[in-house]
């Protein structure tokens, strides 16, 4: 229960008017709930190899800058094959999920998934850099 802040006449906290008077009244608002971040974007961790490379792993991804300049050229599975070699010293065969290379026009191309032991090491070998 509230009072009319014009004519002092008691009213139920939800009304919107004075039933004396007609005065409108202020409603208080409920607090609206903070909203949700989104936390697809924030990098979990970081590592840069002597300036080279940057591995960024988010919740959803892990993503590869080339800073050298050559992931432009990177377009075929072979090519990829290799970059991820020299990083990380594992030859694999084929694409890993959730791999994204990050071009140096600000791009970026996700590469499927192979299933097998070759993407378990990938895995193991990226979070051990970091």
């Amino acid at each position: 229960m509230k009072n009319c802040k014009y004519c002092g006449k008691g009213m139920v906290d939800e009304e919107t008017s004075c039933p004396g008077c007609g005065a409108p009244q202020e409603v208080k608002q409920s607090p609206k709930a903070a909203p949700v971040k989104d936390i697809s974007n924030s990098s979990l961790y970081e590592y840069s190899n002597m300036g080279l490379f940057k591995i960024t792993i988010f919740p959803n991804r892990i993503s590869i800058l080339d800073k050298r300049g050559g992931l432009p050229a990177m377009m075929s599975p072979k090519k990829t094959d290799i970059l991820i070699k020299n990083i990380t010293g594992i030859n694999i065969k084929g694409f890993l999920k959730h791999l994204e290379l990050t071009m140096n026009d600000g791009s970026c191309r996700e590469i499927p998934l192979i299933m097998g032991k070759d993407s378990e090491k990938m895995r193991d070998v990226l979070v051990g850099l970091l």
